[in-house]
């Protein structure tokens, strides 16, 4: 998956809905990898547009845990700035963020926006419906598995794009 792409297109969805002040919850992103390239991508839509992040807008945990994300949401639901909008690196993650929210005393969406990545399943049993990136998580592991056994077979490495897709769920308002 293009991670930076994905990033990209959750903060453009968030910003064509009118958000400016829009939190970015992550496991740590100053090391190269999945989560630095989400959050590039969130940072690119933000510099396209000419909106200006706030300095606090990161905001990293120790995982992608559940009980991070609500950590992470009681903290933002706390916090006098007043975020519209928050974009996880995973679902599970946004989950979380969702039931800190909740516990803070703030609703999703009718206060905050909440976006998640991965498309996992059970963004679709969550209420409000989770707006995530998805990806194809059974397509990369069937591809994961041929190419694993056909470079035991002496096959040549390669770089393969999975699709994405911004499902939107009902987890974002416009502003």
């Amino acid at each position: 998956i293009e991670d930076r792409k994905g990033g990209y297109l959750a903060a453009k969805h968030l910003l064509d809905k009118g958000h400016r002040r829009v939190a970015f919850v992550s496991t740590p992103t100053e090391f190269p990898g999945v989560m630095q390239e989400r959050y590039r991508g969130f940072c690119d839509a933000f510099l396209e547009r000419g909106v200006a992040l706030r300095p606090d807008h990161l905001i990293t945990t120790g995982n992608i845990f559940y009980e991070q994300g609500v950590k992470a949401g009681k903290r933002i639901a706390a916090s006098g700035q007043r975020y519209t909008a928050v974009v996880t690196v995973a679902d599970v993650l946004a989950f979380g963020v969702m039931e800190g929210l909740r516990l803070g005393g703030r609703r999703v969406p009718e206060d905050v926006s909440v976006i998640g990545f991965d498309g996992i399943a059970f963004t679709n049993y969550v209420n409000p419906r989770l707006a995530t990136v998805r990806q194809d998580i059974q397509y990369m592991a069937r591809r994961g598995v041929e190419v694993l056994l056909g470079s035991m077979e002496g096959g040549a490495p390669f770089h393969e794009t999975v699709p994405f897709r911004l499902e939107t769920g009902e987890s974002v308002a416009q502003v």
